[in-house]
């Protein structure tokens, strides 16, 4: 498999792909999400022309089979609204990058691909001088009627690589899908995790 990185306007290349992975696997617990092409179209448009914005794709036998992106913390993109006013007090803002979605394949989960997708990112933003980097994750109840029974809680995975679950949290709404089936827009939180570089 072969990790490949993309900047600038080359991004623009692969929003398409990104929006389809984002609705495809947004789906299932714990993002819940009924993706749209008209609202993934607004939303990663921040990614084209944000500071140091990064896409990754990597490919086996000329297949994308993961997605991922990042993206500088201080910026107008929707992305990061939130980030700027929230961790102004945990960390240096010119010096922390954002790490949004990483979207694997459900053929290629548990073959290590996120620990080399996470490494990159840090890598290549240590690079260029920052200092640590973040993401946000879903809070859903423990009981949740939608979490399948197989559900492995990647909380486990993210401390051992050294990041910090923190107390912070921010709201975004999207359309959510319910227990019953139907879809709403609702309300769901999302916590911050944070890791020096």
């Amino acid at each position: 498999m072969q990790i490949n990185k993309h900047f600038q306007s080359e991004i623009a290349n692969y929003t398409q792909l990104l929006a389809e992975f984002r609705i495809k696997y947004f789906r299932e617990f714990p993002y819940l999400y009924e993706g749209s092409f008209a609202y993934e179209q607004d939303y990663l448009a921040g990614y084209v022309t944000g500071k140091d914005a990064m896409l990754l794709t990597v490919s086996d036998n000329n297949e994308i089979v993961a997605i991922a992106t990042s993206i500088a913390i201080l910026g107008e993109a929707d992305i990061i609204a939130h980030a700027n006013e929230h961790l102004k007090d945990k960390v240096d803002l010119e010096k922390c990058a954002y790490l949004g979605e990483v979207i694997i394949a459900e053929s290629h989960r548990g073959k290590g691909l996120s620990r080399k997708i996470f490494s990159t990112q840090e890598e290549y933003y240590k690079s260029l001088g920052y200092t640590s980097v973040c993401f946000l994750t879903v809070i859903r109840e423990g009981n949740h009627p939608l979490k399948p029974a197989n559900y492995l809680d990647p909380a486990v995975y993210w401390t051992a690589n050294g990041y910090t679950k923190t107390n912070i949290i921010s709201t975004f709404d999207w359309p959510t899908i319910q227990a019953d089936g139907s879809v709403i827009e609702q309300q769901n939180e999302m916590v911050y995790w944070l890791k020096k570089i």
